[in-house]
């Protein structure tokens, strides 16, 4: 398996075009996210009583710890069980930007299609993407309203992904 990084890019983005680093890897994702979250051993505790697991990210940006999550989710889990990752993002990728950045990671690909032939218009609000017991929630909007609305929905997290928690992205 290849490491692929995105080198630092200055990309067309909803908020004026700000300069991100994208130089972030797969295996930065699975240290950071997938594996510090011990995910594929809670799943497997987890699945024995419940039927989906929930996470919620602050700050989707190019959707690479959605796609290393639902690689792992789709080795380690069965059809019958299901994931819902809700993910916040203020400030979405265009579809360009987001295609050509994905295109970095071959290893990510046949999941990357489907969220590209899926991604939504960049509108402010909830948007629903489904692949196959994987249900992605993409949230576009401020950080702390989305958080009040997730609130106000009940929606119970097994975990987190705080990429832009408010400490550290206080405008979001």
């Amino acid at each position: 398996m290849s490491l692929a990084t995105v080198d630092y890019a200055v990309l067309n983005r909803q908020d004026g075009g700000n300069s991100i680093n994208l130089g972030y890897s797969i295996a930065e994702s699975e240290h950071v996210y997938v594996n510090s979250n011990h995910l594929p051993k809670r799943w497997s505790t987890h699945f024995r009583t419940h039927r989906y697991f929930i996470l919620a990210e602050a700050g989707f940006g190019n959707g690479l710890n959605f796609l290393n999550t639902a690689r792992h989710f789709q080795q380690h889990c069965s059809s019958s069980q299901q994931l819902w990752y809700y993910a916040i993002e203020k400030t979405p990728f265009c579809l360009t930007d987001l295609r050509r950045i994905l295109s970095s990671f071959p290893e990510l690909s046949t999941v990357a299609a489907k969220l590209i032939e899926q991604y939504p218009a960049r509108f402010r609000g909830w948007h629903h993407l489904q692949f196959c017991n994987i249900n992605l929630i993409l949230i576009f909007d401020h950080l702390e309203h989305a958080l009040k609305q997730l609130r106000e929905t009940n929606i119970l997290d097994d975990a987190w992904y705080l990429d832009e928690a408010p400490a550290a992205a206080p405008e979001a």
